[in-house]
């Protein structure tokens, strides 16, 4: 998604509203963001004088290479005065554990800045899209404060009120709501799309990425590339996605996967 001109305005207006000033924040941004002017946000976050931190887990631009799928390491629990989420948890296969991660980053009294792909726009865009549902029945079953709600337009994207922009307080620091009352709350949709979750979708990838690096080179380097955007624990899934690609990269990708298959049998 990128940080686009009325995502900087509307977190602008957040850090106003709540007499914030950039320098000195503890910051944590989600994903390793370009801004709208194609600029590394980190530098620029950094240039405003805040202690700023990126979790990505392709590790570029000095984000930390952490996998949102699972618990973040303890050093990053109840250490950030803000959290930015730009277009990064849509991406991500298991919701419940990377909302439970910014919830357990953040201070208490700490903000958790979100915009969100709504609802019927930005197809094929993620594996998951929300709606007022979730943002509200996340604030109330979380004790989390709204302190602004509102729809954004994405600059260059052909439908308005596309985006879910909101920021909430963590009023206490109290443990994350339980699996169940979080999937109880609904207002989000999963189109069940693990070919948008890249890196996100395995648990095996360093095992995926050990046996690339044993193939010829020709293989690996369409090989590494197929994977890294396309890991599936499912056999089907693999092919059901080779199919979709360019002649030359879907002979290479089947072939490459077949070896994988029978690697990780």
């Amino acid at each position: 998604m990128g940080i686009e001109k009325s995502i900087v305005e509307y977190e602008k207006l957040v850090l106003y509203s709540l007499g914030l000033e950039y320098k000195g924040l503890k910051w944590c941004e989600l994903g390793n963001q370009i801004n709208y002017k194609n600029e590394v946000a980190k530098k620029v976050y950094q240039s405003l004088g805040v202690e700023h931190t990126s979790i990505d887990i392709n590790g570029k631009n000095g984000a930390l290479p952490i996998n949102l799928d699972k618990p973040v390491p303890t050093a990053l629990l109840d250490r950030f005065d803000v959290i930015t989420n730009y277009g990064t948890i849509e991406h991500v296969n298991n919701q419940y554990q990377v909302f439970k991660n910014v919830h357990d980053m953040c201070k208490k009294g700490g903000i958790m800045i979100h915009v969100f792909p709504l609802k019927g726009h930005w197809p094929r865009h993620c594996r998951y899209y929300y709606s007022e549902v979730f943002v509200k029945g996340l604030a109330n079953a979380s004790n989390y404060r709204i302190i602004n709600y509102t729809i954004l337009d994405k600059d260059d994207y052909k439908t308005p009120n596309n985006l879910i922009a909101v920021t909430y307080i963590k009023k206490e620091n109290n443990k994350f709501i339980s699996k169940e009352e979080f999937d109880q709350i609904g207002g989000i949709l999963d189109t069940g799309g693990l070919e948008f979750t890249g890196n996100y979708a395995n648990e095996d990838y360093n095992a995926f990425i050990s046996v690339a690096r044993k193939l010829p080179s020709p293989i690996r380097r369409i090989g590494k590339k197929f994977i890294r955007n396309y890991a599936n624990e499912d056999y089907n899934a693999f092919i059901s996605v080779a199919r979709k690609l360019p002649s030359p990269i879907r002979r290479i990708g089947k072939k490459f996967i077949r070896k994988l298959a029978q690697y990780l049998k």
